[in-house]
């Protein structure tokens, strides 16, 4: 979980802010079988500390929700202020898939958007519709007026067996 930067434009904290290595709390955990959903939801939250305040001077509530059926698994991230003083943040979840091969992994969804290429560091335009990993790659994408950031992105398998991910629909919804 990245929160409240994304990189590290402010170097007194570290790459992509504090949240990701925090120790966060267990609010509760429902079993699905339990409550007939089917749906196995656990809540996990972190607020802001003596750590957090010497990096970040906000008063903030993140809490993270995690769903899983037999068919889907969920995950909302929400941000609140808890001061009175305004902030702003960057929030996201920054997913990690384990794969064999990279060169056999796309994704879809992200053609006409401007993006840096972290490893060169020079802007582009990603013309093509579908991403490919052939090597390594670091890029942040932006996009352009008229394509909103909800559309949908996939990760796929281009070719062979990748293991877990023949298909991986991405959606973003912002609840801040």
């Amino acid at each position: 979980i990245v929160f409240p930067q994304f990189g590290q434009p402010d170097e007194r904290m570290p790459q992509h802010g504090f949240a990701r290595t925090s120790t966060w709390k267990l609010e509760s955990i429902t079993d699905g079988a339990a409550d007939v959903s089917d749906v196995t939801r656990a809540v996990l939250s972190l607020s802001d500390s003596k750590d957090s305040l010497a990096v970040w001077p906000f008063k903030f509530r993140l809490e993270f929700v995690v769903a899983l059926s037999a068919v889907s698994l969920t995950m909302r991230l929400s941000a609140m202020n808890m001061g009175r003083e305004p902030f702003e943040f960057q929030a996201l979840l920054h997913t990690y898939f384990r794969v064999e091969e990279i060169s056999t992994v796309a994704v879809r969804g992200l053609g006409g958007r401007s993006y840096l290429d972290k490893v060169d560091g020079k802007n582009k335009r990603q013309l093509e519709q579908d991403v490919l990993l052939a090597r390594f790659t670091d890029n942040v994408y932006s996009g352009p007026k008229g394509v909103p950031f909800d559309a949908d992105v996939t990760i796929f398998a281009t070719k062979g067996k990748v293991n877990p991910l023949p298909s991986l629909p991405v959606q973003r919804q912002a609840a801040f």
